[in-house]
């Protein structure tokens, strides 16, 4: 079996709404530490896929994602969502939140963009498709076009200066008044 900690940052509203939300079972969670200051929790994880399951590892991370957080995004974009917005996941690896909203939300727009190719190719709904790009390269869209730019993973392997160009990319492609997450 293999464990994996998870540092979590509480400084953000998100996380004062969960602290007062009893935690849901999982059998992957099997301690969870909160610091007395409250920046942060320290959850063990086990029975985490090795390396060469990398779409359970994503399908996984997402669904644990989503069990501490109780949502999917922290973002206020649910109303947008539901009357119709635009939406890029970066680094969507596998697809999972892409499938996940664009079933839940059929009026809005959802992209994914990911180096590899874990994203599915036939099965997905019509308001989702999937880019092969590598954010290092620059995202490949106009400037102001997405409502809510969203990225879940992102590695320490990014130097300062690329970390600050895909924060500019981000900045970029989000139209004034949307959401970076």
């Amino acid at each position: 079996t293999t464990q994996s900690k998870i540092s979590i940052n509480k400084r953000n509203n998100s996380f004062k709404r969960l602290k007062n939300k009893p935690r849901q079972k999982n059998e992957n969670i099997t301690e969870v530490h909160s610091s007395n200051q409250e920046t942060t929790d320290l959850i063990t994880l086990t029975n985490f896929p090795s390396a060469n399951d990398d779409i359970d590892y994503l399908h996984q991370h997402h669904f644990i994602v989503k069990t501490i957080w109780s949502s999917n995004f922290s973002s206020p974009i649910i109303d947008s969502l539901k009357t119709g917005a635009t939406i890029l996941d970066v680094r969507c690896g596998a697809g999972t939140f892409l499938l996940e909203l664009s079933n839940e939300y059929p009026l809005s727009d959802f992209i994914g963009i990911d180096k590899s190719k874990l994203f599915p190719a036939l099965i997905k709904p019509n308001n989702l498709n999937f880019i092969h790009a590598d954010i290092n390269e620059g995202l490949p869209f106009q400037d102001n076009h997405f409502d809510f730019v969203y990225l879940n993973i992102i590695e320490p392997r990014y130097t300062l200066n690329q970390l600050n160009f895909i924060i500019g990319e981000f900045i970029r492609v989000a139209k004034p008044g949307g959401y970076i997450e």
